[in-house]
């Protein structure tokens, strides 16, 4: 029986609710690179330090060619200059100083040339880059090795890992929205989580049958004691 044709093109999750995915945090993925390191797993060890990077979307991911992230030298770039699949908009995401590291030995021990794409694991060199299918394969199974369910991350777990660690360290949002590439703040406090976990803090900071918690926790700006002033006031501002 074949599939009904979408109308307006409209994707597979329209109007169905969807859980987000969870991040990795800083000690996880320090655990994890070590860990590939010491396993020798270069292919692996420079994806993921790539993806947490470039916070790009799996599909520009998974593109990215050995040109892109290299200059005619051969030097790995700091700032890589790509249009995204999805919204055609320019992002400028950096490899740090250690991801470079890892990209330049999986390129020498691949035997990559700039023509190549640059994740393609047991393929040969100048092959097909792996799939989505593949990539989130591997997310999973970094998850279940960390001791985590697998089902609750995906290839967005990269995306988001390295966004939201540097907003709970005070990184502004607009940046963070840049680096996305979203087209407004709003989507990406969305994105991270950001509203719904104030929402959070602001519900549990209040028991009817009790009253305020002794110390609130309402994000930046938050007073952390008992409020003067109307519940509604301290809401409208988060």
């Amino acid at each position: 029986m074949g599939k009904k044709p979408r109308r307006n093109g409209a994707g597979w999750n329209k109007d169905k609710a969807q859980g987000q995915k969870r991040h990795f945090t800083l000690d996880e993925t320090i655990k994890l690179a070590t860990h590939l390191q010491r396993t020798r797993q270069w292919h692996d060890l420079a994806l993921l330090t790539v993806g947490l990077d470039t916070m790009l979307r799996a599909s520009d991911l998974l593109k990215l060619t050995v040109a892109d992230v290299t200059y005619s030298t051969g030097a790995i770039r700091t700032e890589l200059h790509l249009q995204q699949r999805k919204t055609r908009t320019t992002v400028q995401p950096t490899l740090t100083v250690s991801t470079k590291k890892k990209v330049a030995r999986w390129i020498e021990q691949s035997g990559k040339t700039r023509r190549d794409y640059l994740f393609t694991r047991f393929k040969p060199p100048s092959a097909a880059p792996i799939c989505h299918k593949h990539l989130v394969s591997l997310v999973k199974g970094w998850a279940v090795w960390l001791g985590h369910p697998p089902d609750d991350y995906a290839a967005h777990s990269l995306r988001r890992s390295k966004a939201i660690a540097l907003y709970r360290a005070g990184a502004p949002i607009a940046e963070l929205s840049e680096a996305l590439g979203h087209k407004t703040q709003a989507s990406t406090m969305l994105y991270l989580g950001i509203t719904q976990e104030r929402v959070r803090r602001v519900m549990l900071s209040l028991d009817m049958t009790s009253g305020f918690a002794g110390h609130l926790d309402w994000g930046e700006n938050a007073q952390k004691t008992l409020p003067e002033q109307p519940l509604s006031g301290i809401i409208s501002r988060l």
